[in-house]
């Protein structure tokens, strides 16, 4: 893949699991956007498969270079989120996350709240979370605490 090796920014949506997308692996390195919405093509109202949050592990495993990572229309389980999150603690650099239209629960909030608040200042000052009812007044309230350091959309 020669005409990818200088590839800054990457965006699929949908995502398709199978065939070709392993083959972007490689170049997932050096990526410092990267954007995956609807991961195996299926809308927010039900799960990302397993196989599907599979790839994108592999995927945040290998993008140490991220400074913007979005996966707006996905639907996380709370196992999901916080598997997503192991790999978050390994992007230090990371700006700016999006999780526009994924259907939080309570419960995935709340998960995300506590390692945000956990991480230093230098680190995530964007959050994007557009149209996610699921979220709890408490998990809303612990979110918007944030909001001195973090830009709340």
């Amino acid at each position: 893949m020669p005409c990818l090796t200088n590839l800054k920014f990457l965006i699929l949506a949908p995502v398709p699991v199978g065939g070709d997308i392993v083959h972007l692996e490689p170049i997932v390195g050096q990526l410092q956007v990267l954007r995956l919405c609807a991961i195996d093509g299926r809308s927010y109202r039900c799960n990302t498969s397993q196989i599907g949050l599979t790839v994108l592990l592999s995927f945040l495993h290998k993008a140490k270079k991220l400074l913007t990572l979005d996966l707006a229309w996905n639907r996380f389980s709370v196992s999901a989120m916080k598997s997503l999150v192991v790999c978050l603690k390994e992007m230090p650099q990371l700006e700016s996350l999006g999780l526009s239209y994924t259907k939080l629960t309570d419960e995935s909030a709340g998960i995300l709240s506590e390692f945000l608040q956990g991480m230093p200042t230098s680190s995530i000052h964007t959050l994007y979370l557009r149209d996610n009812p699921g979220i709890g007044l408490e998990s809303r309230a612990a979110l918007n605490a944030l909001s001195r350091r973090i830009k709340l959309y």
